[in-house]
């Protein structure tokens, strides 16, 4: 058998081993990977409604029920508990409704062909939060 630069063919099974420190940038990784979901990014204080008509403001705190005039049609918006999500669209794939429920001070949701956006607004410290 013909030897390149010392290696004969054989694998030197301490080589596979893993040593106690190899660990430990892993461990790391993961820490660093699940602190943008352990922030408190502040209270929500109201709701913003953007439609091509007109604009809306709506305090978080109060319940309520609005159908508002999208590009595609009437979408149904509901307010409760401090969250807000879009319980009825006219918009054929319904991506928005889908979206379920926000809270938190930046959570958007999205109709496009409605050109309808729901968006919580309240204090953030940060000025993105990229996953």
């Amino acid at each position: 058998m013909r030897s390149f630069g010392g290696y004969r063919g054989t694998m030197d099974k301490a080589i596979l081993k893993p040593r106690p420190l190899d660990i430990l940038p892993v461990a790391i990784a993961a820490i660093l990977a699940f602190l943008p979901f352990l922030n408190n990014p502040g209270p929500a204080s109201s709701v913003r409604i953007i439609t091509p008509q007109s604009e809306y403001s709506i305090p978080i705190e109060v319940d309520s029920v609005l159908t508002v005039n999208g590009a595609e049609g009437s979408i149904t918006i509901a307010i409760q508990n401090r969250s807000a999500r879009v319980v009825e669209a006219s918009c054929p794939l319904k991506i928005c409704v889908k979206t379920g429920k926000i809270s938190r001070p930046g959570g958007t949701i999205i109709c496009a062909p409605g050109r309808v956006a729901v968006i919580i607004e309240g204090k953030n410290d940060y000025d993105a939060i990229t996953k």
